[in-house]
């Protein structure tokens, strides 16, 4: 029986490494075989979970490039999701949670929203161009985010079959919220001014148009 923090696969490999050992030491006519292995459950369930991370993040950053067509846009998008993750798992490691199926689960469920609060102040923060922009938006995201957080806190509150399954998914899922807020009050202002990245522009020629149209 493994341990209750040990990790599963790293174990599975040692356990069947010895095996292969005893396996040739066995007299003949005895043989061993495996009737059973959790981890091909795990490994197979990580792998849907690296994908569709990758397709969420991926998706996610692709409608972000066609809607802005601004490289630098894209660039403080990826560096601060980049930020948020690295932030997460100093929490993760401080708070002990465990890396299993459902904490990975939920880091993929945050991105979104992760990334929508960075959306959400550089917008902002590119028509206004100062940190108060922040306090204008602060009903709707600050509003919107410690909803889902209130909600997720009801998981600890159940009972304890259910609670032990979903306690990681939403202790990681409020992190990482609580996050993205931080990061988007004081690092995503400070990145667009290193970057100069500036709003896009109506183009001269259409506000020519306006101009001797009402003329």
């Amino acid at each position: 029986v493994a341990e209750e923090t040990a990790n599963q696969l790293a174990l599975s490999k040692e356990v069947k490494a010895y095996m292969d050992d005893i396996r040739l030491l066995l007299p003949a006519g005895y043989e061993i075989h495996t009737s059973y292995d959790a981890t091909e459950f795990i490994q197979e369930e990580l792998g849907k979970i690296y994908l569709r991370t990758g397709m969420t993040v991926a998706i996610l950053l692709l409608f972000v490039l066609l809607i802005t067509f601004s490289p630098k846009y894209l660039f403080l998008i990826v560096t601060s999701l980049a930020v948020n993750v690295a932030i997460a798992v100093i929490f993760y490691y401080a708070f002990g949670l465990e890396m299993q199926l459902y904490s990975l689960a939920g880091i993929t469920v945050s991105l979104n929203l992760v990334i929508d609060n960075t959306i959400v102040m550089s917008d902002h923060y590119l028509r206004r161009g100062n940190r108060k922009a922040f306090m204008s938006v602060l009903r709707s995201v600050l509003a919107a985010t410690l909803t889902t957080m209130g909600a997720l806190v009801i998981i600890f509150f159940l009972d304890e079959k259910i609670r032990l399954n979903l306690q990681d998914f939403a202790a990681v899922v409020i992190i990482n919220l609580g996050v993205s807020l931080l990061v988007a009050l004081f690092f995503v202002p400070s990145l667009i001014d290193k970057t100069g990245l500036k709003r896009r522009k109506k183009s001269s020629l259409s506000g020519a148009k306006w101009k001797s149209g009402n003329i």
